[in-house]
């Protein structure tokens, strides 16, 4: 496997392999650039995947005759988070030297559900239409974090009917004002997934992770239309700078230097802080858009006021640790400098 595993690392190197471009970094929504970014990433995964076949091939003697297919939709067109999941388990299989579980692994790639078509869509983790053994999947990808567990699980039928409707209510809101930024939202989350944390945990709104690239957790329980499009704008928000980093940190601090963030309580490594300060000012953003609209209730327009003033002071708090100890990298740098120059310090 030592041939294997030469070769992963060499695949597993692809986001750096790949130049970003500075039109991609801009602060300000663009669906177009949303979708750039998901072929570049796309790009970097057949690339990636393509050397760890060979690789399992020609070391493992692993035949995998209908791979060129799934290479070529890759290359071609959108697909499903289950692609990223199942490249994400294949690749910690083969850091694990697991043998067993890599021809398993490897087995699922000529699978066509991988192939399906990538129509916006909102679900749940359940039998249909992820499948039991994906959904376990897509949690152990979300749960990588052992010190801070989700156990996220699916919602009922009730709740996905509701959590649908309230999605599609907060972007109807959004687009009647910024059509741009709700475009860019769906472009960045195509697959929305209705999750919710067992009963006693602390608040949960989102999550995603550049592993599942495409798919956006959203817990369906948000309390009003301004709500949900907060947690939606969150965690686009997210992905964003996951397009522009290609998954990787912003920031070269060490994942053991601790600082406050502005939106937990625990101290958090500066990668988190950098990326939620950011979050703050483009959810200050998407509050300016709202009180723009002429659609807001009046109830919804203090809702949006008090969530700008809010947002705003947590952003300059987050902005001061950054400037004070944040040590960037080139693309971190030149994207946090756009949300500064949009949300300077005053």
């Amino acid at each position: 496997m030592n041939h294997a595993g030469d070769k992963l690392s060499e695949g597993r190197r692809w986001s750096a392999k790949i130049a970003f471009e500075p039109d991609l970094l801009a602060f300000e929504p663009s669906s177009r650039r949303a979708l750039a970014m998901d072929q570049r990433i796309r790009d970097g995964l057949a690339q990636s995947l393509a050397t760890i076949c060979t690789a399992l091939e020609d070391s493992m003697d692993l035949p995998l005759p209908n791979v060129d297919r799934l290479l070529g939709r890759i290359r071609a067109a959108r697909v499903r988070p289950a692609v990223f999941a199942l490249y994400t388990k294949l690749v910690q299989a083969i850091e694990l030297d697991d043998a067993g579980k890599i021809a398993r692994l490897a087995a699922e790639l000529s699978d066509p559900m991988l192939l399906e078509p990538t129509d916006h869509r909102i679900i749940t983790l359940a039998s249909k239409p992820l499948g039991n053994d994906l959904s376990a999947r897509y949690c152990d990808i979300l749960d990588d974090d052992s010190a801070v567990p989700l156990h996220l699980h699916g919602v009922t039928k009730q709740q996905l009917h509701d959590g649908a409707a309230g999605i599609q209510s907060a972007l109807g809101l959004l687009g009647t004002r910024d059509s741009e930024f709700a475009d860019e939202i769906k472009a960045l989350g195509h697959e929305i997934v209705l999750v919710m944390p067992p009963l006693g945990s602390p608040p949960f709104g989102g999550v995603t992770t550049f592993y599942l690239w495409g798919a956006m957790f959203i817990n369906p329980m948000a309390p009003s239309r301004v709500a949900m499009l907060e947690a939606l704008a969150h965690e686009a928000a997210h992905l964003l700078l996951f397009g522009m980093t290609m998954g990787s940190a912003m920031v070269e601090n060490s994942d053991a230097e601790r600082y406050a963030s502005p939106l937990r309580t625990d101290l958090r490594p500066m990668d988190g802080i950098v990326h939620a300060t950011y979050v703050l000012a483009r959810l200050t953003y998407c509050a300016e858009c709202l009180l723009r609209s002429n659609d807001l209730t009046p109830a919804e327009r203090d809702e949006v006021t008090h969530a700008r003033r809010v947002n705003l002071r947590l952003y300059h708090d987050g902005l001061q640790t950054v400037r004070e100890h944040a040590r960037f990298t080139e693309v971190g740098r030149m994207a946090f400098r756009r949300c500064v120059e949009a949300y300077p310090l005053p």
